[in-house]
């Protein structure tokens, strides 16, 4: 097990390289990403809706889109979700794109516009209802 010196020695290596990464001045892809999310929010505003056979759902942004189902879901149907979900399921039965990887959270990361995050949902819900 590691000591707490070694955690922290760990750690603030993790943060400098996390600030220094911050610091440098944006990748052409990095400025691609963001112009991708600017025209995202601009076409989509922060929060949408829709239905999908017969299923409500909805999505918002907070550091990026997030997703939801707005129905009822048992246990099994959760964990079956779980691999469809963009970084697995939230506990409102749904997903957030907020992980490493996912831009603007991670500079370097991909931004998931509402085109893919609508993907996503619309895969859930023929999941539910194969299921």
């Amino acid at each position: 097990m590691m000591d707490k010196d070694e955690f922290m020695a760990g750690f603030s290596k993790t943060f400098d390289k996390f600030r220094e990464d911050r610091l440098k001045p944006p990748t052409p892809e990095q400025l691609k990403q963001k112009e991708r999310m600017e025209q995202d929010i601009k076409e989509y505003g922060d929060a949408q809706e829709f239905t999908y056979r017969k299923v409500r759902c909805y999505m918002k942004r907070n550091y990026g889109w997030c997703g939801y189902l707005d129905c009822g879901i048992t246990a099994d149907e959760f964990e079956s979700l779980e691999d469809l979900s963009h970084g697995g399921m939230t506990a409102h039965n749904g997903f957030d794109c907020a992980h490493p990887g996912d831009y603007p959270l991670d500079p370097a990361g991909e931004y998931r516009d509402y085109a893919y995050v609508k993907h996503v949902l619309e895969r859930m819900v023929d999941e539910l209802i194969k299921n």
